[in-house]
This record gives C-alpha cells, sequence and structure tokens, in this order.
C-alpha cells in the first residue's frame, strides 16, 4: 500500500503552503505530489521562476516526506527541475528530466510507477507553460513506460483531460459567460488514459473541478462524476479484470483543499481511498454540519467495480 498527498495550485501564497506543510508532517504519508502553479504571476524566464518555486519549496518541513513536483501553466516546462536542485532528498521533479523539461520523468515507490509532465494543452497563448496537444501526446509517449502495470501506474498532470466531467469543465465565477461549462481539458492526455489505463490519474488546473471521475475504458464510458462539494471520502475498489481510471482533481491550496489518497492491492481487486481534507482542518460550519448530517461513516461514498 502507497499514501500519497495531492495539492496544487497555490499560486504563491506563503502562508497557505506553511500549513500545508505542516499538514503533511502530521499524515503518515510515503509522498507528497505538488502540481504546478506555484506562482502568482506568469514569469516566462526559466531560471528566474526557478528561483520563485526554489523560495516556496525552502519553506518544505523537514518531517515532511518526499515531494514529487511538477510544473503548470505559470511557469515554463523545466522549472521544476532547476529549482529541485540541491533538494534531492525533498524534492523530485517528476515533470520534467535532467533536458529541461524536453521530457517527463518517472519515479518507482512501494511497488507503483508515478509518472508525470510539465505544462498544459493551449489556453490562449499567454501562459508559459502552454504546450500543444501533438506536443503533450509525445511527452506522455516517450514518459510512460509500455511494460507498466496499469494496476500499479499512477499518472500525473496538471491539466485534466478532456471531457471528464467536472474535472475540466469551467464554472461561473470570474469568467464570462461564454466559458461557463466550457470543457478546457486536454484531449492528449484523454487519449493516453484510453491507451495506458492507469489506474489513478491525478490533475488539478482547473480550481472548481475538484472531486473525482471515473472511466470505463471497456465501455467508453466515463461511469461516475462525483464533485467534492464537503470534506467526502470515497473508497473504490476495482477488479482485476477491469480497465478502470480514476481521475482525481485535488482543487487548488487557494481554496484550502487538498487531497490525501491511498491505492492498495488486494487480492482481487485493488482498493483506491479517496479523501478531500482542508488546511488545518475542518472548519467550524463543517463541523456543525457533520454533527447535525450525524455523518460518522467510515465513506461517504463505496464504489464497487467487481466482477
Amino acid at each position: 500500500m502507497v499514501t500519497l498527498i495531492a495539492a496544487g495550485d497555490p499560486h504563491e501564497d506563503v502562508r497557505k503552503l506553511e500549513k500545508f506543510y505542516k499538514d503533511c508532517a502530521l499524515v503518515q504519508a510515503e509522498l507528497v505530489i505538488l502540481q504546478g502553479d506555484y506562482l502568482a504571476q506568469h514569469e516566462k524566464d526559466r531560471q528566474r521562476a526557478a528561483q520563485r518555486i526554489r523560495e516556496l519549496f525552502l519553506h518544505i518541513d523537514e518531517r515532511c516526506p518526499r515531494f514529487l513536483t511538477l510544473g503548470g501553466n505559470y511557469e515554463p516546462p523545466g522549472s521544476t527541475f532547476l529549482a529541485c536542485s540541491g533538494l534531492e532528498a525533498k524534492g523530485f521533479p517528476l515533470g520534467s528530466s535532467d533536458s529541461v523539461g524536453s521530457k517527463g520523468n518517472l519515479l518507482e515507490a512501494d511497488g507503483f510507477v508515478f509518472v508525470g509532465i510539465d505544462g498544459t494543452n493551449p489556453i490562449n497563448g499567454t501562459h508559459p507553460g502552454e504546450r500543444s496537444e501533438e506536443e503533450l501526446s509525445a511527452l506522455l509517449e516517450s514518459t510512460i513506460p509500455t511494460s507498466a502495470d496499469p494496476k500499479r501506474l499512477v499518472l500525473v498532470t496538471h491539466a485534466p483531460p478532456y471531457l471528464s466531467g467536472k474535472r475540466d469543465e469551467l464554472g461561473m465565477f470570474g469568467l464570462p459567460q461564454a466559458y461557463w461549462g466550457r470543457h478546457v481539458g486536454s484531449t492528449a492526455i484523454r487519449e493516453a488514459l484510453a491507451k495506458y489505463r492507469p489506474i489513478l490519474h491525478i490533475c488539478g488546473h482547473v480550481h472548481e473541478g475538484v472531486g473525482v471521475s471515473v472511466f470505463d475504458w471497456d465501455s467508453k464510458r466515463l461511469i461516475y462524476d462525483l464533485p467534492t462539494t464537503g470534506y467526502e471520502r470515497f473508497c473504490f475498489r476495482v477488479g482485476r479484470n477491469k480497465e478502470i481510471t480514476i481521475c482525481l482533481n485535488h482543487g487548488t491550496l487557494e481554496h484550502w483543499v487538498y487531497f490525501v489518497i491511498s491505492i492498495e492491492d488486494k487480492d482481487a481487486y485493488t482498493q483506491v481511498e479517496v479523501e478531500k481534507r482542508r488546511l488545518g482542518g475542518k472548519d467550524p460550519l463543517s463541523k456543525l454540519v457533520d454533527r447535525f448530517l450525524r455523518r460518522g461513516r467510515i465513506y461517504d461514498r463505496l464504489v464497487e467495480l467487481l466482477p
């Protein structure tokens, strides 16, 4: 079994990042995945972006588990590789290799293979981390090992896949009406999921897309679309003969949220537990609602995809 903490999009909010690092030091996890949009403003110069990201990484609590990092759309590809230089004990640039962002990277931990790439699909041509769908496709093809067991493969990207339910659907806050409900995920990532069928895909980018979607590749359908409105805990049990990908959008640290994920191989199935958490613990209103609804269940949703 491996336990992960997944978060992203801090946008240079040092106060919330420090809270996050404190939480990471307390959770019994093997790895932390921190995936992009570290900066508050776009930075096209890779060296300057790396320096600003490195300053944020220096706040990491020494008790924290190892961090896997990749770049989003606010920083140019390869920035986290440079930022992690000298932080080998804590930071691993999952999204870029020593060729400075031209290729993704992978890490094996507790029998699972974690694969990541920097950047996003095109947005509006103004973000330094934007890459064409063709480039993303080539990066995914060159980075994902074809020999990996799908039930032990975890793909990490900043952008969600195209048409992934609420995971890549724009909301109505802060956007012109013409953008409401638009799906902005990556077609290259969606195609890679269909080809390699990893048990888990972790993404962010679309702040309002926080929650979990489930793809069934046998039927080529999205079979679950589960937004997280509170601090829900889901459990998925996937049978050995099922071709399933669980796609998780962790939302943004700017909105105080992150996820704790556990993946465990059982005899007949793989179990994935997903729990949304709030920085520093639940707020008083959420605690009151829990008491009112008498929430005490182990899981808010148990999804069994078994023979």
